[in-house]
């Protein structure tokens, strides 16, 4: 499945949301795919699976798509980003704490 279906998922313990910024003509300049799964208590209830932004203005958009995340989400959230990038500081300025880095094995 992928993230877009299990965030627009009807189950009560899964789903999600997707948050889309807009241009003054309509068109989609950046999206956040976040993933609700079922860790409440012991780990983040929330991922941001996917974030990106076609603009080059970016850190404008990364943080209306962060705030945005931010009100929409019930609980904690969680998101890998690459150390020193653009929105690594700008979650950091929104109050994100990012002293974990994420480990991915693919099998």
């Amino acid at each position: 499945m992928s993230s877009i279906e299990y965030a627009l998922n009807d189950f009560s313990a899964q789903g999600g949301f997707i948050v889309v910024v807009k241009n003054d003509l309509g068109e989609m300049i950046g999206v956040a795919i976040v993933n609700k799964i079922s860790t409440q208590g012991y780990y983040p209830e929330n991922i941001i699976v996917y974030i990106a932004s076609t603009n080059q203005d970016s850190d404008v958009i990364y943080e209306a798509l962060l705030t945005n995340t931010k009100v929409f989400a019930k609980g904690s959230i969680s998101f890998p980003a690459k150390s020193g990038s653009v929105i690594e500081k700008i979650a950091n300025q929104l109050g994100f704490n990012g002293e974990m880095k994420q480990f991915v094995f693919t099998n």
